[in-house]
């Protein structure tokens, strides 16, 4: 009998995919889809203005990605079909990596927590 994996999202926190040379990062990062997790099961009034606003901070290209991999729990190669235009698989993994990252910061502030505060740290 096998283990069974973790969902993608907590599986790229414990690669460190979410910041590769930065654990802290890395672990904000994943903290940050995690509040955002919980916030989508309060479904209360006030989690849905912040998920609306959280859409809207991260605009139309990042926030599909970002739902899909952090709330519904999809692993990145099923969000290929949000970048049609890159056509191998790998280039299009790397800029949906890159859009969950950017996405995971620019909601940050958002979920009461920073992801610019973390890479001060490290300067």
């Amino acid at each position: 009998m096998t283990a069974a994996l973790p969902p993608p999202f907590d599986f790229m926190r414990r690669t460190c995919a979410l910041a590769p040379h930065d654990p802290k990062l890395n672990d904000l990062r994943w903290l940050v889809g995690e509040t955002l997790r919980r916030r989508v099961l309060a479904a209360d009034v006030a989690a849905r203005e912040t998920i609306r606003a959280c859409s809207d901070r991260a605009g139309p290209a990042v926030w599909p990605v970002v739902w899909r991999v952090v709330i519904e729990d999809a692993p990145l190669r099923d969000c290929r079909v949000f970048t049609p235009e890159i056509v191998t698989p790998w280039r299009a993994d790397a800029v949906l990596m890159d859009r969950l990252r950017v996405g995971l910061d620019s909601i940050a502030p958002l979920l009461g927590l920073s992801a610019a505060t973390a890479k001060e740290e490290r300067v």
